[in-house]
């Protein structure tokens, strides 16, 4: 399905926008409003299709002998807003739409950014027991992602020189939608800018209101995730790296998981940290982008 902008709608928007004649955020908004319609229809004819080209992708990673897959569904807690304008859309509507079947979906970038995160924040907890100055984090961050590089690969000029990841994470596509029987819901982002005047408070700040689209509230999505168990010097290396980061011995319970045989148990754990702790997208601060796991099953 193609979904395309009526062309009245957008010369409307674009001669508004150069005219400054006021009717730009009304224009949008009917712009918005078809877009829903169209994205709640597609993404509920797509589904089947994405849920038997998923399954064909597990059936035949795990089919592999070096490859442990990890499949999750989850289910959104609140909202989820990932990405910016789309790039046959000229508008700010916070949402990534696959080029293909137009439905909202999770570039497998951003689940692995957010599974490293997740790892960060963990070797994080463990290291410091009070907040730390600001040269002591420079510093822990600087060997956390060096450690990290093991498990996740490396692009940076400083050693180590990892490049090739151990862990694969797919894109993820909705596969139930949420709240009313909808993928796609309209929302309002409602950040507030700096001004020429003097404010008094952060309440006297003018709050300009930009409207869009999130993900609905309860969407199912599948996650797959791979691991290369061949990689067993990198899954040794991330060991040493913890271990000797944390000054940990070897029969502690972090280090218990971190070996090609339970690998799949520590990155399993990792993804349920990073759903409800770090969030996917943008707003995570307002509660966006959590999940909660329905099903998590480890096969390969």
């Amino acid at each position: 399905m193609i979904i395309m902008i009526p062309k009245d709608l957008l010369y409307d928007y674009w001669k508004s926008i150069m005219t400054k004649d006021g009717r730009k955020d009304t224009i949008k908004r009917e712009i918005i409003h078809t877009y829903l319609d169209l994205i709640n229809f597609n993404a509920r004819e797509v589904a089947p299709v994405i849920a038997e080209h998923t399954e064909r992708i597990v059936e035949t990673l795990s089919n592999r002998n070096s490859i442990t897959v990890i499949d999750t569904v989850a289910k959104a807690v609140y909202r989820v807003r990932h990405g910016t304008s789309n790039y046959l859309l000229p508008l700010e509507w916070g949402l990534t739409l696959h080029p293909i079947y137009k439905v909202p979906y999770i570039p497998g970038s951003a689940v692995k950014g957010v599974l490293r995160a997740a790892f960060i924040s963990l070797l994080f907890e463990k290291y410091f027991n009070e907040p730390p100055e600001e040269e002591e984090l420079r510093e822990f961050l600087k060997e956390a992602n060096k450690v990290a590089s093991h498990l996740f690969g490396s692009t940076n000029d400083e050693p180590p020189f990892t490049g090739k990841s151990l862990i694969t994470a797919y894109d993820s596509y909705p596969i139930e939608p949420g709240i009313a029987g909808l993928y796609v819901i309209g929302d309002v982002l409602t950040p507030h800018y700096p001004t020429t005047r003097e404010l008094k408070d952060e309440l006297d700040a003018e709050p300009r209101p930009i409207i869009g689209l999130s993900v609905a509230e309860g969407t199912r999505f599948r996650f797959v995730i791979t691991i290369d168990k061949s990689r067993r010097d990198a899954i040794e290396n991330a060991k040493e790296g913890v271990k000797e980061l944390l000054h940990l011995n070897d029969n502690s319970p972090l280090l218990i998981n971190l070996n090609v045989n339970r690998i799949h148990i520590f990155v399993g754990a990792l993804l349920m940290k990073a759903f409800r702790e770090v969030g996917v997208g943008g707003k995570t601060t307002r509660g966006y982008g959590y999940f909660s796991i329905v099903s998590m099953r480890a096969s390969g």
